[in-house]
């Protein structure tokens, strides 16, 4: 079996080993991946083209770098110019021979740009493509209300692949890491890992939170954040309660794993999203999910691991009511969904994609 070359664009593998574990499924498959970076151009797909003359699929990931070029646009003129430009690209690269793979992550660009511009951008680029990937058939079909388009002849479902084996196992340090904490072993530690941005909700978690009423229960909110207005925020919220902890840094890989290890369930109350990597790890993880009704166009987490909130005070009722054996069981149930969602299978359909 020859084998074949997709390029995936961008490079988003540090931090985030979600293309690395996409590579190495297809590898198995008789594709080789390859990584760039957009490049400031009017034809950004035909430069990669031109830099990478043997691919037979372009894959493109996140088009945060594609909306930011053509919603800068000063008037309505050169912006309808550019969105001309870029089904002009396609065109050049499928007239080439080459595929043009679309998996599409989010409804919109975290970054916030003009929301009708970067709508009108992703329901033209969905139509230029060869193909489109979405994770769930409840993401497809919300994408296809929001595009206004039936996608679904051009676009395959295809799950988010697990964690398992991509991380370290928990350290020796779990127990020192509980006494650091002040964590006794009734407590009921609550984890929210990643990046910390608005969009992530982390203001109405912790206001749910002081208002629950279960002393033994424990909010650790741990990540990175560049927004130091949205953090002084968050700190105001939960300065006093001392209940709540923040770690406010990168983890690390393994601190992360033995940060997941003292938890018992993780909350993510972000809900304006397609899909979650952290979703998935907490479940490889075997941990409780709590997450808002809107997740559910996860598609992945199963009804008896997970508790969904429709609003700030169901989400407090949640955690006031919350006991370890509950919680205990409804991660054991995530983790056996997780072991099903294979990187095996994704490299097979996605193969049968680029086929």
């Amino acid at each position: 079996m020859s084998t074949k070359k997709v390029l995936m664009v961008p490079d988003y593998r540090q931090g985030n080993p979600y293309q690395r574990l996409l590579a190495k499924a297809l590898e198995h498959q008789g594709w080789q991946a390859s990584f760039d970076h957009f490049t400031y151009s009017h034809l950004p797909f035909f430069l990669l083209l031109k830099q990478h003359k043997d691919i037979d699929v372009l894959h493109i990931h996140w088009i945060t770098d594609i909306v930011k070029r053509i919603t800068d646009s000063p008037s309505k003129v050169k912006f309808y110019l550019k969105l001309f430009m870029m089904v002009a690209d396609c065109l050049i690269v499928r007239a080439h021979g080459v595929k043009i793979v679309w998996t599409i992550h989010n409804k919109l660009a975290h970054q916030q740009f003009d929301s009708k511009r970067e709508l009108l951008i992703r329901k033209v680029l969905v139509k230029f493509t060869s193909q489109n990937i979405i994770h769930s058939l409840p993401a497809l079909e919300k994408i296809s209300e929001l595009y206004q388009s039936d996608i679904s002849k051009t676009t395959q479902v295809i799950f988010h692949g697990n964690y398992q084996g991509c991380y370290p196992l928990a350290s020796d340090k779990v127990d020192n890491l509980r006494q650091r904490f002040n964590y006794h072993q009734d407590d009921i530690v609550i984890l929210y890992f990643g990046l910390i941005r608005p969009y992530k909700g982390l203001d109405t978690l912790i206001t749910s939170f002081n208002n629950a009423v279960n002393p033994k229960v424990k909010l650790l909110i741990a990540g990175a954040s560049k927004d130091e207005a949205y953090l002084e925020k968050l700190t105001a919220l939960a300065k006093n309660n001392a209940n709540i902890t923040m770690d406010i840094r990168f983890l690390p890989d393994q601190e992360l794993v033995d940060y997941l290890a003292i938890a018992n369930t993780v909350v993510l109350p972000f809900s304006d999203t397609l899909t979650s990597g952290s979703t998935i790890l907490a479940m490889t993880s075997g941990k409780a999910l709590i997450v808002p009704e809107t997740a559910k166009v996860f598609g992945c987490i199963p009804d008896s691991g997970v508790k969904y909130f429709t609003s700030p005070a169901e989400l407090t009722n949640i955690i006031s009511q919350m006991n370890q054996t509950e919680l205990n069981a409804m991660g054991e149930h995530n983790a056996v969904q997780a072991a099903s969602m294979s990187w095996d299978k994704v490299g097979i359909l996605t193969r049968e994609v680029y086929n």
